[in-house]
């Protein structure tokens, strides 16, 4: 028998099922399709990124129903619990020209020979994948057989809020994954090398220690190019002065950890010094401040509130969830919006980024935080304040 590689127990994705029926109940879900690369991954183990791919679940039957494309068939077959399942031949997309069955109607036909379609049909409009152009394939062909589409994301992302005991076993190994990547950087970072020879040595790190690929990539910005957030990592020579900022998530069976640090090659502006002292401090409080229970918006409150006491202004200070993430994108479904809670079981981060106008440089502090029964529990134990080498 050929082996399975599952990264969770048949019961765990039993359980996350379960909990999803019980979603579509309270949405008067009757079928959702599931389209989400980090939604596919987590309801069946599957984790291509193929299109066209997805899984339905319908409230009143038990499991799910796996599509791919057949040269993902032996990745489905090994990696995912799918018991049923239907692939797409040769054709693929060429189906369309060849005029032949093209892979929606495959999804369209099958669930509609099965009852499927009948009452509300949920999917996936909270997502990248698939693209508009697919996307609307996938609803026309719904509605076409007299389907009632509408939007499930939020039944099927809520699932997803509270991690088990077992997803936070992956998120605190890639959270410590991450500490050895930011560690690989001060050991990288020196006059004379660039950007990208700090990237390599992260990446490199983390690699051997398990990690696996970035969703967020590793973002390594020096000296002027400090205040461009999000940028691409570059070529740019790294000079005695520069600060040097640095943001990227551990990686551990798709779940991450966020972790961002500021370096200095030397001596740093006095401001920049100064305020960096203060903006550490702001975990203690947030900590100190925020219990089981609290309202996710209670975190940027309470920093924005630490922030304007210490003359501080951040360029960004709030947070996302945190938990599976596929390339191109590591946020999580919920900022720390209205609505939901900082519950024992929650992930998310402190993304605390600054600018320095007249210094023309920028840095960040950021963590990944889960909350337990007795409080926040920050994941890194890497220094917050300016790390100098």
């Amino acid at each position: 028998m050929p082996f399975k590689e599952l990264a969770f127990t048949l019961e765990e994705y039993e359980q996350r099922l379960a909990k999803l029926k019980q979603s579509m109940e309270k949405h008067n879900i009757d079928t959702v399709f599931i389209t989400s690369p980090v939604n596919i991954y987590y309801y069946s183990g599957h984790p291509g990124i193929n299109a066209p791919s997805g899984i339905a679940v319908n409230k009143d039957v038990d499991g799910f129903i796996a599509f791919c494309m057949r040269s993902e068939e032996t990745l489905l077959r090994r990696t995912s619990v799918a018991r049923e399942a239907y692939f797409f031949g040769e054709y693929g997309w060429a189906a369309k020209y060849a005029e032949k069955k093209g892979p929606y109607d495959v999804i369209t036909n099958t669930l509609k020979e099965k009852g499927w379609l009948k009452g509300n049909i949920g999917v996936e409009k909270w997502t990248w994948y698939p693209c508009h152009q697919e996307f609307e394939q996938l609803i026309s062909g719904f509605e076409g057989v007299g389907a009632k589409v509408i939007d499930a994301s939020k039944a099927i992302n809520d699932v997803r809020h509270i991690k088990s005991p077992a997803e936070l076993l992956y998120v605190r190994r890639a959270a410590e994954i991450a500490d050895i990547g930011m560690k690989a950087a001060e050991k990288a970072i020196r006059p004379g090398v660039t950007e990208l020879d700090v990237v390599a040595e992260i990446e490199s790190a983390m690699h051997h220690a398990g990690g696996e690929r970035n969703a967020s990539r590793t973002m390594v910005q020096s000296g002027s190019r400090s205040v461009m957030q999000h940028c691409e990592s570059s070529q740019k020579v790294i000079n005695a002065g520069d600060i040097v900022d640095i943001d990227f998530c551990g990686v551990y069976k798709r779940y991450h950890a966020d972790l961002g640090r500021t370096f200095c090659v030397g001596k740093p502006p006095e401001s920049v010094a100064d305020a960096m002292k203060k903006i550490a401090g702001s975990l203690k409080v947030v900590q100190e401040t925020i219990k089981p229970g609290m309202p996710l918006s209670e975190v940027t409150r309470v920093s924005g509130e630490y922030y304007a006491k210490a003359g501080i202004k951040p360029w960004y200070a709030e947070g996302y969830t945190l938990g599976i993430s596929f390339p191109p994108e590591w946020v999580g479904v919920y900022f720390h919006a209205k609505g939901y809670n900082f519950d024992p079981g929650v992930v998310t981060n402190l993304d605390h980024c600054f600018c320095f106008d007249k210094e023309d440089v920028g840095t960040c502090v950021i963590e990944t935080l889960v909350m337990t029964e007795s409080g926040i529990e920050c994941l890194s134990n890497v220094k917050r304040d300016i790390i100098y080498c």
